[in-house]
């Protein structure tokens, strides 16, 4: 074969690979087909492949195997089959928390009356009698698959940890006003001085920046069994209602989003400064500051009939808050309450932050610094003072600013970076810093 056919082929299947996926990015969507009979699979194949990304199976284990590295929209099973029904393994699915599909169950006119059960107990969407008629096929599969790309339409707005906490029998409407008592972790998220960071930026490129850094610490809340109530421009407001386990896991999260924010900065802040910048800066790393805590909120819906939104009220909130707007006093990453502490790994770096009166607020509440996600050295740094700073921050809870003072002024002159002890180091001996008048309040 000469150099020139080679080449030819070799264009000519990389232009069918091409193709191939081109189609496939077209389809309306994918269905899994599973049925022990290969002729019925076939002819399933055939008259939905035009459509639709089709999938088959010969039995239900062969699905589960698909199922485990593909995303599928539609599930088509055949009801009797010898490894199990149909109906039998759709139910291995939601035991699986498989659920994130359509359903749809080929029968004969035996099992109406049971199909018809799992239905109203929401193990499958629809059934349809053998022998098929393809228009109808074809236009059951449709509905199918406009009903559950709703489905995760809304559950991107409302996610399903909300619908099982206010709705745990299901859900057909959603009102105004009505709510639920809940104990849980609050997390809030705040990308510190942002305005200075993108004042220079067009705001197209403002929202790409958020969106960019925002796909990579969000899912974390997912993935440390909470929800997100809500975005606030450069920040997030995350909960954690996994009971006794919910503090813990809300930690874990902060901690993960600090090191993660590190790692987003090594990838895409580190570069050469962009066009727009005017001075010719290099581009500046991202900062978050994170404050949590624990306790008992409401989980509800607010609004009026037009405009209804889902959100958590309640003093934890107002709390969390607060002591996220701490960590930009402090410079630090994550702050915590002495509420939350307590689920606190014995591992994990922490360091007392003294009794703080946040604004708002007439009793002063403990807080606590995580220093876990430092580098080495201020680690290596705080660990060291440790010693001296408590004794520092206990003349300053005794009332004793103008020792606490000295000692944190000598502090600071031995380890500069650490922000706490500069901040304890220059602040007014007269007016502690956790003693904040109104004029001072956080």
């Amino acid at each position: 074969m000469s150099q020139k056919t080679s080449f030819n082929l070799e264009a000519l299947e990389a232009l069918e690979q091409e193709e191939e996926k081109k189609s496939k990015d077209n389809k309306y969507g994918s269905i899994l087909c599973v049925d022990d009979e290969p002729s019925n699979l076939s002819a399933l194949k055939n008259f939905l492949e035009d459509e639709f990304e089709v999938y088959l199976a010969e039995s239900a284990s062969q699905a589960m195997k698909i199922l485990d590295g593909k995303k599928v929209d539609v599930i088509i099973t055949d009801q009797r089959m010898p490894e199990k029904l149909g109906t039998e393994f759709l139910n291995d699915l939601i035991e699986k928390d498989i659920t994130n599909n359509a359903r749809i169950i080929l029968t004969g006119y035996a099992d109406v009356d049971v199909l018809v059960e799992c239905i109203n107990k929401g193990l499958i969407d629809r059934y349809l009698l053998k022998p098929w008629k393809p228009d109808e096929l074809k236009a059951t599969v449709r509905q199918a698959l406009e009903k559950i790309k709703t489905q995760r339409t809304l559950k991107k707005l409302l996610p399903d940890k909300v619908i099982e906490k206010l709705y745990p029998e299901g859900w057909t409407d959603v009102d105004a006003g009505y709510g639920k008592e809940i104990q849980a972790s609050v997390l809030f998220t705040d990308i510190r001085k942002f305005t200075a960071l993108t004042e220079e930026m067009k705001v197209t490129d403002t929202f790409k920046l958020i969106s960019s850094f925002f796909d990579h610490i969000a899912p974390l809340v997912k993935s440390y069994h909470g929800f997100i109530d809500k975005y606030l421009g450069d920040g997030i407001m995350a909960i954690f209602d996994d009971e006794e386990s919910s503090p813990t896991k809300c930690i874990q999260c902060a901690i993960e989003m600090a090191k993660e924010t590190v790692a987003y900065n090594k990838k895409h802040r580190s570069g050469p400064a962009p066009a727009f910048r005017k001075d010719k800066s290099p581009r500046k790393p991202l900062n978050i500051g994170m404050g949590i805590h624990y306790g008992k909120l409401v989980l509800g819906t607010v609004g009026f009939d037009d405009r209804i939104d889902v959100t958590v009220l309640g003093d934890t909130a107002n709390t969390a808050a607060r002591i996220q707007n701490l960590t930009s006093y402090f410079d630090v990453s994550i702050i915590l309450s002495d509420e939350v502490v307590q689920y606190l790994d014995k591992d994990i770096k922490k360091r007392y932050l003294g009794k703080i009166q946040l604004k708002g607020k007439t009793q002063k509440i403990k807080l606590w610094e995580i220093f876990e996600v430092d580098n080495e050295d201020l680690i290596k740094q705080k660990e060291d003072a440790m010693e001296k700073y408590l004794e520092a921050v206990k003349e300053y809870e005794d009332g004793d600013a103008e020792k606490a003072k000295e000692l944190f002024q000598k502090l600071y002159q031995k380890y500069p970076q650490d922000t706490v002890i500069k901040y304890f180091a220059t602040s007014s001996a007269k007016r502690p810093p956790h003693l904040f008048s109104r004029k001072e309040d956080v």
